[in-house]
């Protein structure tokens, strides 16, 4: 399972998506109310000069009008200027050949933007054809500089900006609280479903473990009741069926007291693990090893198996001496029990980013369809021949929590025929 982000990249991630969403569109939406009001607002200009021209042209006592930024021209239909009201008559060219002129004489309304030689700027003409009696009398021009436009265009997009920063503003903060609370009911929704599907996994298991120990102390009792029973019927009287069925109660009355032993084991292991508990002392590695090897010595001496141990006599490690050493037990009687007569079973630690701890037999070694499953609890490749053999079906997983509460982790290779090695892998330093 990939691991979620932290909190906070998250609610930054969702907060820039969301913001750079709403400056494109606040940008898309400022470059349409631009072009918009552009031609809005030349379009009105245009009506005024047009509004202005018709009020010219009808007007004799132009010398007495104050036009202010509006420039008026009065044309004659040969081009000549007979009127103007920013220029002196004597120093105005013939203005026939003007393209706005030009539409006005062809008796068309003449709109043209261009440099004007006269003013030295860049103007917006308007010309007007007046006629009387059905001939063209004058042109009427009205103009006005385009930086005049340019201005209120210019104030209408700065205030434009500034209202389009406030919204990237505001609607960032808004954002950013609503990505937080986003990201707050995502994470509460994520967290209901990990513990549900915990639940879910601990309900499960709750199942297969009370299903396992039914079937692992069943099977012990039975026995033992069975056995107590033909000894009530009469079996008691012959002695020598009398001491065999005795002998039959008592294995499997510690074969009982083995599995209980090893669930009270597991579980204050797993208790500690849970609560960090675990009190860990730094010691040398050898002899706690060297202390497994000799409590498993008598049970390999009955099969005449070697135990080798190669470890570093200078090796420490911050542990649970007891732990481990149980730990390194139970793999070392595992590999025993497994092994043939005459054979070999080494424990190795080898020293890198980690301290593994290696047991190793030259079996029969296991399939590798049963080694994920090998840690589980009651987990048996065979269970005639393990319940034969004296095992519980706990002590891998007895191994697994003892190398988890001290930060590690364990590990199995095998090869059908060659032997198998078990591995705790603990940390130098217990993070």
């Amino acid at each position: 399972m990939v691991p979620n982000p932290p909190k906070k990249t998250r609610i930054w991630t969702i907060f820039f998506t969301q913001l750079i969403i709403i400056v494109v569109t606040i940008i898309a939406v400022i470059l349409m109310a631009n072009q918009s009001f552009k031609s809005f607002y030349i379009d009105r200009t245009t009506n005024e000069l047009r509004s202005v021209a018709q009020l010219i042209s009808h007007s004799t006592q132009l010398e007495s009008h104050s036009f202010g930024r509006l420039r008026i021209t009065i044309i004659a239909p040969n081009g000549v200027v007979t009127f103007d009201s920013a220029e002196f008559l004597e120093n105005m060219e013939n203005h026939l050949h003007r393209p706005e002129v030009q539409s006005a004489i062809n008796g068309q309304e003449g709109i043209q933007t261009r440099y004007s030689d006269t003013l030295k700027e860049t103007m917006l003409y308007l010309t007007a054809p007046v006629y009387q009696d059905g001939t063209l009398a004058k042109i009427v021009r009205v103009s006005v500089p385009i930086t005049d436009i340019h201005k209120v265009l210019n104030r209408f997009y700065f205030n434009l900006s500034i209202g389009g920063l406030l919204i990237v503003i505001l609607s960032g903060s808004v954002t950013f609280f609503m990505s937080r609370r986003m990201i707050d009911a995502l994470q509460r929704r994520h967290e209901n479903e990990v513990l549900v599907s915990k639940l879910k996994k601990l309900e499960k298991m709750r199942k297969e473990f009370v299903g396992n120990v039914s079937h692992e102390l069943r099977t012990p009792i039975t026995l033992i009741k069975g056995f107590i029973e033909t000894l009530q019927d009469g079996a008691s009287e012959n002695p020598a069926d009398s001491k065999k069925f005795l002998g039959i109660i008592h294995t499997h009355s510690e074969r009982l007291t083995g599995i209980i032993d090893d669930l009270l084991t597991l579980s204050k292991i797993e208790m500690e693990e849970d609560n960090t508990t675990l009190e860990l002392i730094e010691v040398k590695l050898k002899p706690v090893l060297a202390r497994a090897i000799q409590i498993c010595t008598p049970k390999a001496s009955e099969k005449n198996v070697s135990l080798h141990l190669t470890c570093s006599a200078d090796l420490k490690i911050r542990m649970a001496p007891p732990l481990i050493e149980q730990a390194v037990v139970n793999l070392i009687d595992n590999a025993i029990k497994f092994s043939p007569k005459n054979s070999t079973v080494s424990c190795i630690v080898a020293q890198e980013k980690s301290i593994t701890i290696e047991v190793k037999d030259t079996g029969a070694g296991i399939e590798s369809e049963h080694l994920p499953r090998l840690f589980q609890r009651f987990y048996r490749v065979d269970n005639a021949r393990s319940r034969n053999q004296g095992g519980t079906g706990l002590g891998l997983a007895i191994v697994k929590h003892i190398a988890q509460a001290h930060g590690g982790s364990v590990r199995v290779k095998s090869t059908v025929g060659l032997g198998s090695s078990f591995f705790i892998e603990l940390p130098l330093q217990r993070i």
